[in-house]
């Protein structure tokens, strides 16, 4: 339905988006002609208004008719329940600003939240200006909602102080060739967003340059490898010496007249340098023995008596107690004689390292560590290398050992036999996974302690059934919750807290035999609400063996006494018997 060329239905509150949705309903009532109305409201005509009073009252209530519309028509069904019974946009919009802005004390309670969010803003070094701009432009608007007096200036120093080192270049020629205190919050964001633009771009030409200098020294080398493959000395050295005098396009151009040469030549009889292998050249070698990088050191085969390793390079300054997890090492290593249990020192190997570098392992034993999450890790047959400067755990021995890894993201998760989180380690800046164990939380022991995993998942959930404990598992319904087995053993407070108490019996013999010979009382109360005399308790009087009740309602408990005797006095005339005490 449109009216005037605007929408009735313009956003739907939905107890998240009052201040946005009040803002576009007073642009409304604006356009309407009705803000007035909604505001101050129209008073009756008197009985003896003329013509003009009752002409003016029939506009104005038109106009506050249509207004009360528009906001039933853009609220949620909890909204409307709220403003079901009022009959004047006056009325409406009051119930709605004072369920959403509250009373003077939530105000201020709501604006030292957003003082608290304002202060504490910062740029991160991924988020874009413009994002930033919208965060801090919302909680500015919030912050005014509820009253505060914010100007330009200070929503512009603020973001001048919150900025990153990036932009620090930008931040002093703004303070130092623009006036800081007439400067609009769009001026500033605008000329960030340029510096922001132009950084994106020379970062983007810089990684471009970069990628065609690999692509480049690629080519170079392959050119190199061409030469040493077919073995001509002199003719390499002449070629080399002509094409450091050549541009990069004749280094292409002689590289590719080489490979049209090779092209016609049969290669069923050649055999590759690299690879040993027949039927192409070294350059064209898949397999390239010549390549090394500084992250991976890759582990010499040919001594039998050396333990293959592949591990990551480890830093200058190392933790005693930080533990790298290598998928290309072959055994756990460690230089702490102090960790180990079950040491055997007759177990001695040496270990190759990428650079042929040996170093001597001097026996191994177990490790038990207690991970983060509360459970304990063995780690066994450790390799104790005292030249060792960081210590290895072997992620192709663990999986031999039942467990098992999974990598997802930028993490890495250790689980047991049983799925149970063990170990997590985040992705460094070094593109390795550690993990970091303290001392206090290293144990050495000798034995392991058996936990009973179903009954401790049995008391976790309550001492929820065995039964439904393995259907949540087999059902994937909770993420962490590992493999269970049907339990034999009886759970003690299962027991006692499902036992039955005896019934009452119903039909125990009566004490009675007559009326008045055995009378039950009790009294009842105190009650909230009093009764319509002002009474709070009622005392009852039932006799076992007519089964009769005589109830009195009472103010306090002391005038029980007197009720009793007035009960008294009245059953022993009605029956002609008498109370026996």
């Amino acid at each position: 339905m449109n009216t005037n060329g605007f929408g009735s239905n313009i956003l739907v509150l939905d107890g998240k988006n009052w201040e946005r949705w009040s803002a576009l309903m007073r642009s409304l009532f604006c356009a309407q002609d009705v803000s007035d109305l909604v505001q101050n409201g129209f008073e009756e005509p008197p009985a003896n208004a003329t013509d003009v009073q009752r002409a003016a009252f029939k506009e104005n209530k038109k106009k506050d008719c249509k207004a009360l519309f528009y906001i039933q028509q853009n609220v949620d069904n909890q909204h409307f329940e709220k403003i079901a019974k009022a009959t004047r946009s006056k009325e409406a919009w009051d119930i709605l600003e004072n369920y959403h802005n509250g009373g003077e004390k939530v105000k201020q309670i709501k604006l030292q939240s957003y003082r608290r969010k304002y202060e504490m803003m910062q740029i991160e070094e991924d988020q874009k200006v413009s994002d930033y701009f919208s965060k801090m432009i919302e909680i500015v608007n919030l912050m005014k909602n509820c009253g505060e007096n914010i100007s330009d200036q200070m929503v512009v120093e603020k973001v001048l102080r919150s900025l990153s080192q990036k932009f620090d270049f930008i931040v002093v020629a703004i303070q130092e060739e623009k006036d800081v205190k007439a400067m609009k919050i769009e001026e500033l964001q605008s000329s960030l967003e340029a510096h922001e633009l132009l950084v994106i771009n020379r970062s983007s030409e810089r990684s471009v340059q970069q990628t065609l200098q690999v692509q480049t020294t690629k080519k170079e080398g392959n050119y190199k490898n061409f030469k040493k493959g077919k073995g001509k000395t002199n003719w390499s050295n002449n070629a080399k010496s002509k094409a450091e005098n050549k541009t990069e396009s004749s280094k292409r151009g002689s590289f590719g007249k080489n490979q049209n040469k090779k092209k016609d030549f049969d290669k069923s009889k050649v055999q590759c340098y690299n690879c040993d292998k027949f039927g192409h050249f070294a350059d064209e070698c898949w397999f390239k023995k010549d390549q090394k990088t500084e992250e991976a050191n890759i582990a010499h085969e040919g001594d039998p008596d050396a333990v293959l390793l592949m591990a990551a390079t480890c830093e200058e300054k190392m933790k005693g107690e930080e533990w790298y997890l290598d998928s290309g090492c072959s055994n756990h290593m460690t230089a702490h004689r102090e960790w180990l249990t079950n040491f055997d020192a007759s177990k001695k190997t040496s270990i190759k390292l990428a650079d042929n570098k040996k170093l001597a392992s001097e026996g191994n034993g177990n490790i038990v560590m207690r991970s983060n999450f509360g459970g304990k890790l063995i780690i066994e047959d450790v390799f104790y290398v005292p030249d060792m400067k960081c210590n290895l755990i072997s992620i192709g021995q663990l999986v031999e050992k039942g467990f098992s890894v999974s990598m997802e993201g930028e993490s890495l998760k250790l689980f047991d036999s049983k799925k149970n989180l063990v170990l997590k380690s985040a992705l460094s800046k070094n593109r390795i996974y550690r993990c970091n164990i303290s001392s206090d939380k290293m144990m050495c022991m000798s034995a392991t302690i058996n936990e009973d995993v179903e009954a401790l998942w049995h008391l976790r959930y309550d001492h929820l059934n065995y039964r439904s404990l393995i259907e949540l598992n087999s059902k994937d319904l909770v993420y962490g919750l590992p493999k269970l087995n049907a339990k034999k053993s009886i759970c003690e407070i299962c027991v006692k807290s499902k036992q039955s108490r005896l019934p009452f019996v119903s039909d125990a013999p009566k004490r009675a035999s007559e009326a008045l010979q055995v009378v039950h009382s009790d009294i009842c109360g105190p009650f909230e609400v009093p009764s319509l005399g002002g009474s709070k308790y009622f005392i009852t009087f039932i006799d076992e063996f007519t089964r009769m009740i005589w109830l009195y309602t009472i103010k306090l408990k002391s005038e029980a006494l007197e009720i009793f005797k007035r009960f008294k006095i009245l059953v022993e005339k009605e029956s002609d018997k008498s109370i026996r005490f």
